[in-house]
């Protein structure tokens, strides 16, 4: 009945029609802002299903060093007894609705998701708020402490990497903070320390409640009258700061995975954003077409496919951003035995790119369709609306945001990549006898 290593799902599908608000504008979004701090938000685009996101300052980084991995048990506890209501009840009224409920957690935030009809979204708002509040009882994280051994147990080489590489850019800081706990620690976090925890973060100060294909006056009542957030102002954190470096971490695997980045653009800085996915498109853009043999477009992917000799390789874009950092650069992954030069490559490309008109307006479309893309997914845009009120109490519309990469010009790219090579980070995992060191790149 349930996934976690993702995500607490409980699913039935149901068919209705939407009970859309005809005097209201499609794809208007409006922000509020209550007494006692808590945001909300909404953008009804006129679907038949309702995203609700309820999200708090609770990520990793907010761990204090004796509390690694405290996050990690947080997000799994959720669909535990609250302090009003048993969790198999709240489940069980879950699935009556046909909602899909799922816990999110990253290094800025922790979330409770759920996707619903949109007529039965008043009763998934008030489950909303009872499911994101768990009452942490000794004997419930009892059975929670099982399911974060099965997510260390389904981590790709990918996810492993991310973490490593944080680790390096950000070292010493609270966004080298891992996401996962490390099996040593599963079941170290006791219940005070959660309840501790959360009656510090998950607060109304440090929280916003995001509704899509939703009326504003729906979610912006219930979080009125009837959400029970304990009330207290928002906790300001220290920054992250970027620092580069590089972490290696050997592994029984054939493939060596690495990460090579630079300081990126944060969620605060659009423009800078803008220009950072320009960038992003132009190292190393995914191939055009499914099953495609050539590794995509961009300078980076390029320079890598000519290196490779025909050897397997795989090469992405890497585009983390957090509240008040990013980090950007270039993914590959390949066999351990052939990997050296091809990371050279990758290096050099990035160090030596150059764009004319052409290649710019490529770049820039490319970006265009990954930014429009992502906003198919009504889940995603729910997300993308919670991390941007978090970090900067405002939103930035698809719209809007198309048309600052469209005014990208050659200067912000020139900047960006600048800033990018100034000082480089390297992360590694799986066969990394052949990876070059940073010092020799």
């Amino acid at each position: 009945m349930f996934r976690r290593q993702c995500s607490l799902t409980v699913r039935r599908f149901l068919s209705a029609k939407a009970n859309v608000q005809q005097s209201a504008a499609v794809g208007e979004e409006k922000v509020s802002r209550l007494p006692n701090g808590l945001t909300v938000a909404s953008l009804d685009m006129a679907g038949a299903v309702s995203q609700l996101v309820i999200a708090f300052r609770a990520g990793a980084r907010y761990e204090e060093p004796r509390e690694a991995g405290l996050v990690h048990h947080l997000r799994n506890a959720v669909g535990i007894d609250s302090k009003n209501y048993l969790g198999a009840q709240m489940l069980w009224q879950c699935g009556s609705v046909g909602a899909n409920l799922m816990s999110t957690m990253s290094r800025d935030l922790f979330a409770v998701q759920m996707s619903v009809l949109r007529d039965h979204a008043s009763v998934a708002l008030s489950l909303l708020g009872e499911l994101a509040q768990s009452a942490f009882k000794p004997w419930d994280m009892e059975e929670v402490y099982g399911t974060l051994y099965i997510d260390r147990a389904y981590l790709q080489p990918r996810d492993i990497l991310n973490e490593k590489l944080h680790a390096a850019a950000f070292r010493n800081g609270p966004l080298g903070n891992q996401l996962y706990a490390k099996t040593a620690k599963i079941g170290k976090i006791n219940s005070n320390q959660l309840i501790d925890f959360a009656a510090s973060r998950l607060v109304s100060g440090n929280a916003v409640l995001v509704g899509v294909n939703v009326d504003h006056s729906q979610v912006l009542g219930y979080a009125s009258t009837q959400l029970a957030i304990p009330e207290a102002a928002a906790k300001s954190t220290a920054p992250s700061q970027y620092r580069g470096g590089e972490v290696r971490h050997n592994a029984v695997l054939e493939m060596a995975h690495v990460a090579v980045v630079g300081e990126g653009a944060s969620l605060q800085d659009h423009k800078g954003m803008a220009a950072q996915a320009v960038l992003s498109a132009a190292l190393a853009n995914g191939a055009a077409t499914k099953y495609s043999s050539a590794l995509g477009h961009g300078a980076v992917a390029q320079a890598v496919y000519k290196q490779s000799g025909g050897n397997m390789v795989a090469v992405a874009p890497v585009n983390e951003i957090h509240s008040d950092a990013a980090l950007v650069g270039v993914y590959l992954a390949a066999n351990g035995g052939v990997i050296r030069p091809l990371v050279k490559a990758a290096v050099d490309a990035m160090k030596s790119l150059r764009l004319d008109d052409t290649t710019l307006s490529a770049a820039k479309i490319c970006a265009e369709v990954d930014a429009l893309t992502a906003c198919e997914s009504s889940p995603t845009v729910a997300m993308d609306r919670a991390a941007q009120l978090l970090a900067s109490g405002r939103t930035l519309s698809a719209g809007d945001f198309i048309q600052l990469i469209r005014n990208v010009t050659m200067d912000d790219i020139n900047k960006a990549a600048e800033r990018l090579t100034k000082k480089l980070s390297i992360a590694s995992h799986g066969s990394i006898t052949q990876v070059p060191y940073l010092d020799e790149l």
